[in-house]
């Protein structure tokens, strides 16, 4: 339990409830709401109340203080309607025992009330015995609520034990609870808790105040200027950045990506911040050499604010919005600068304080499926690619490039490639010094060296390279073609999503899988460049473009130092030595010498090679591909759209979403690993894969057919499309009346237009002082 005694007062002081503390008391002796020191609705001899009495209590107390002190007020009402029924929604059919909604409704109107409109959960349990189960229950409310209303800063739950309550508030740095309050002993909090919960302004209730509505349309005013918004993606869970992106469109009709974020206060180097560095070199250093922007340019950025008590009895000032604001004396201040906090007041564990930050950016870009021809997704790639070399020669890493980082925008009526979401980019003089085992990014995408428990490089431009190609692999597997609505319908084909490379590296295969596992899996999947398994699971859309992946594995893959022995590793070495002072020019190289320079140092491992040579060759091969390409139909704009769900949707989960998880059974027979000539296909085990390598694997012939290892029967502990993220567990597994979703079909990542992408589920380890002392 995370107990702060002050919550409820901190949450809700008299200049927010608009009442007095002297008016709390002098409710408190109405005959209406107590008589003979006791409540009216709740005697001290009922030890328990019903959900239905819960609701009638709290609207007593609603009609009395309305009456008498708020006239003007806009109460919100109470019911139980939802205690024996789901509340309507097409995956979670939860059943919260009381809610708090803005307006009377009436049980007729049970189908028209969905989550979005649900403003405070209170949860009904008979004896502590059930206080686990009910924690349980408001995480997956909590949750659930923060997934239906986009933007909501924070949310309040209720959680009644018998005649006690505690008070949780669920926000973007996990969950802080009150004491138990006891409603017969100290009435005058628990009046004050239900009274802020009825008539505070929903700004105070966690509502994002600053998207405003005119009609049936919402506006956001930033940067002095007002847009008319849509929201067009939302982070999925509790704990996290909580990111939430709107599409907006100023009166003169520029369109920008408005984009809110919770963004952890000891980070050293923000988005906002690496963004401005990289503007700040003009509009040419962020081209590709035919013009085409491929880093976002900043329009506007600002600290969003919140009200808070000021000196003045009832004064409210403006400070900055963050999760510190509730948690009182368990921060640890840098000065007058929020640090981190403790989460309860045993102070044995901390989390991370966050801040919410707002960022306007264009161009305005759309999902990568939205592409009209494998041509402009191949060339869209080499735009990414040519980031990556922008962001290199300027000194930072992204680190987070996925699917849902990779946009298409319009260029001189063509789509090209935008990179974004700067939130975990670094700068290489940082990444060179920090810890090894620091790792973050999406988890389908991440190098696979950064996902071992002991990983031989520091985050580092190749592993972004690396990243591109799991990204393409994961459009050729899990799209059969242009446009949106041309998802891959697995459940119509012999080979089930379940089967394939991306299943496995998503943490949705057949296995349990920890990130080192898949980190060992997928590591098999591209061992040395060859990449048979992968190819074999592509869409036929894609078989002209085969080559295309293959010769970007040869390039980012062969001789890789994690495939080869000390023996191996130190030939790579003096040869690279060699070639050092071979091409230790005074002057800048000729055409000539540079491309002498790219053929002899393509021979080393990734990592030993100067950045430009592996860059400009996988530009080249991108330039190549493009130009050989078939030309196709053009499709009609319909077919491009990108809110339209297919029934195949699969989320790809953050790089700290995958719970650790017994061994994996690889199913690799004794008779398998007994000739070291010869690598099982699918194999997995580091052990034998590095025990085999006496010098570069011997690629296998792409017509080799191999056998296919046996697979354990065990389902993943990532349910597919479930998010691991937010301050509780709350899986399928749930009993009761909080049941959680079974599993259902897997999800294609869908950013920015949908849900997608879960939010990582602890700190990254670079956070300072985190796991330290104060």
């Amino acid at each position: 339990m995370h107990n702060i005694f002050s919550l409820v007062d901190s949450v809700f002081p008299d200049a927010i409830i608009e009442i007095s503390s002297q008016q709390i008391d002098e409710a408190l002796g109405m005959d209406a709401l107590r008589q003979d020191d006791e409540w009216v609705l709740w005697p001290r001899s009922e030890t328990k109340i019903s959900e239905a009495d819960a609701a009638k209590f709290i609207n007593t107390i609603r009609n009395v203080v309305e009456e008498h002190y708020l006239p003007k007020g806009r109460p919100r009402y109470c019911s139980s309607m939802f205690r024996n029924t789901p509340v309507n929604h097409p995956e979670w059919k939860y059943k919260p025992d009381v809610i708090l909604v803005g307006h009377v409704m009436r049980t007729k109107e049970r189908d028209s009330i969905g989550w979005i409109k649900i403003k405070v959960v209170l949860e009904v349990k008979e004896n502590a015995d059930l206080l686990s189960d009910g924690i349980s229950q408001c995480a997956r409310y909590a949750q659930t609520i923060f997934d239906a209303q986009p933007g909501r800063r924070f949310v309040p739950i209720v959680l009644i034990i018998g005649a006690e309550v505690i008070f949780f508030i669920f926000d973007r740095s996990g969950m802080i609870a009150s004491e138990r309050i006891s409603v017969h002993d100290n009435p005058r909090k628990f009046l004050r808790l239900i009274v802020g919960l009825l008539f505070a302004k929903e700004e105070h209730l966690g509502f994002e105040h600053t998207v405003t509505k005119k009609g049936d349309k919402q506006y956001i005013e930033t940067g002095g200027v007002e847009y008319e918004v849509e929201c067009i993606y939302h982070e999925f869970g509790i704990k996290g950045r909580g990111t939430v992106c709107y599409r907006g469109t100023s009166i003169d009709q520029s369109v920008v990506v408005i984009k809110d974020a919770w963004v952890d206060v000891c980070r050293e180097e923000t988005e906002v911040g690496i963004l401005t560095k990289l503007n700040g070199r003009g509009e040419k250093e962020l081209c590709t050499p035919d013009g085409v922007r491929v880093i976002p340019q900043i329009v506007s950025h600002e600290i969003l604010k919140t009200k808070r008590p000021g000196e003045t009895p009832g004064q409210l000032i403006e400070v900055d919005a963050t999760t510190a604001i509730f948690r009182g004396d368990l921060v640890v201040y840098d000065g007058d600068k929020p640090k981190w906090a403790w989460t309860d007041e045993t102070k044995t564990e901390k989390c991370e304080i966050r801040r919410l930050c707002r960022i306007t950016m264009k161009p305005f870009g759309k999902e990568l499926c939205t592409f009209t021809s494998k041509k402009e997704l191949v060339t869209a790639f080499g735009d990414i690619i040519y980031a990556v070399k922008i962001l290199h020669r300027n000194g930072f890493i992204h680190r987070d490039i996925s699917y849902r980082n990779i946009l298409l925008y319009q260029h001189n009526g063509v789509l090209r490639g935008l990179l974004i979401d700067y939130d975990y980019a670094i700068s290489i003089k940082r990444s060179t010094s920090e810890a090894v085992a620091e790792r973050t990014g999406t988890l389908p995408f991440m190098a696979f060296d950064r996902m071992k428990k002991n990983p031989k490089f520091p985050h580092s431009y190749f592993h972004d390279l690396e990243s591109i190609f799991y990204v393409i692999c994961w459009t050729c597997i899990l799209f059969r073609g242009r446009g949106y609505e041309n998802k891959r319908q697995f459940e119509t084909e012999k080979k089930p999503y379940f089967d394939t490379v991306v299943a496995a590296w998503n943490g949705d295969g057949r296995h349990n899988s920890t990130r080192h596992d898949i980190g060992c899996r997928k590591q098999g999947n591209v061992a040395n460049g060859c990449i048979d398994d992968i190819l074999v699971d592509f869409s036929l859309y894609f078989n002209d473009i085969k080559d295309f992946v293959q010769a970007y594995a040869d390039l980012i893959f062969v001789n890789d130092c994690n495939f080869l022995n000390p023996r191996g590793l130190k030939k790579f070495e003096e040869k690279k030595i060699m070639l050092d002072k071979r091409f230790e020019l005074e002057t800048p190289p000729t055409d000539e010498e540079k491309k002498d320079q790219i053929d002899e140092y393509s021979e080393l491992p990734i990592q030993m090679r100067p950045p430009f040579v592996t860059i400009d060759s996988l530009r080249d091969l991108v330039e190549h591909t493009s130009s050989s390409i078939a030309v196709e139909e053009v499709l009609p704009d319909s077919a491009y759209r990108g809110n339209v769900r297919g029934s195949t949707q699969v989320r790809a989960k953050r790089g700290k979403s995958i719970a650790a998880a017994a061994p994996i059974d690889y199913g690799i027979s004794d008779s398998e690993i007994s000739e070291p000539s010869k690598s099982p296909k699918g194999f997995d085990n580091q052990d034998w894969l590095e025990s085999q390598m006496l010098g570069p694997m011997k690629r296998k012939s792409r017509n080799s057919e191999g056998s296919s290892s046996k697979r354990s029967k065990t389902e993943s502990l990532a349910t597919p499309g479930d998010s691991m993220s937010g301050a509780f567990d709350v899986s399928s597994s749930s009993k009761g009346k909080g049941k959680g979703r079974g599993a259902r079909a897997p999800r294609i990542a869908e950013p920015p237009f949908g849900r997608n992408q879960s939010s990582i589920l602890e700190l990254p380890e670079d956070h300072p002082d985190l796991f330290g002392t104060s």
